[in-house]
């Protein structure tokens, strides 16, 4: 009886400093962990058009299911997931090894992704995190990369097109970039 009370224990505690950990990040990295809704994802992975070959990024990927759904729906792709909050970046690691698709998930800032060879890049993050990638994209990218990006736009850029969700009583707009 002691050791179950002993694991019990060890478990409360690791989860609790698992939580205490996630808040740290939010707090110092400002990163809400706010996962877009399924019915979303697949409109993004549609709106991206994937093609066997494309290279893609998920730039602050959260628990993967963005590049689960896009590795589905299109096999011959490179899903590649940048998470910057560990304990979100364990769980999308074990999210992705779960599904059975072959996903590189990496727990780093998205700010030094390997942009080379990039076609599409997904992205729903904070607008002040829009800002900074754009000035990377606008170094990095080559000419063709397809961006979208699930409600906040990219500053200085329009569209090439809009994609327009009803949600509730209103809607939710996903924005496709091109460089």
């Amino acid at each position: 009886m002691n050791v179950f009370l002993d694991l019990l224990l060890g478990l409360i505690v690791l989860v609790v400093f698992l939580i205490a950990l996630t808040a740290a990040y939010f707090v110092r990295f400002d990163v809400p962990a706010v996962p877009s809704p399924h019915e979303i994802v697949r409109a993004m992975v549609e709106a991206a058009q994937l093609k066997e070959g494309d290279r893609v990024l998920d730039l602050g990927a959260g628990d993967g299911r963005l590049l689960i759904e896009a590795k589905r729906q299109n096999p011959g792709i490179t899903a590649i997931g940048y998470e910057i909050v560990p304990t979100i970046w364990l769980f999308g690691k074990l999210r992705t090894w779960w599904s059975r698709q072959t996903i590189t998930f990496r727990c780093a800032d998205a700010q030094k992704a390997d942009l080379t060879g990039v076609s599409v890049i997904f992205l729903y993050v904070t607008p002040e995190m829009m800002r900074s990638l754009k000035q990377k994209f606008d170094r990095e990218l080559k000419m063709g990369v397809r961006i979208v990006s699930h409600v906040f736009a990219l500053p200085d850029r329009t569209p090439v097109r809009q994609v327009k969700i009803p949600w509730g009583r209103g809607e939710k707009v996903l924005r496709v970039y091109e460089w």
